[in-house]
């Protein structure tokens, strides 16, 4: 999740183009499923939803 984040906050500092804002989007939304997930003691869909927002966010940053 830290990863994730690390990533998404560099994003902001920059213009976007559309396939990089989708990026961001999304891995907004799987970063918020991850939290909801543990705060519910999910734990499997949590690991899951963190790992999706890793990965997405890498290669967000990867564009920038």
């Amino acid at each position: 999740v830290s990863v994730a984040e690390k990533n998404i906050a560099a994003s902001q500092t920059r213009p976007l183009n559309a396939m990089q804002s989708d990026l961001a989007s999304k891995v907004r939304s799987f970063l918020a499923e991850a939290r909801e997930a543990a705060r519910a003691g999910d734990w499997p869909r949590a690991s899951n939803a963190a790992k999706k927002a890793e990965v997405l966010s890498e290669e967000l940053a990867g564009s920038l």
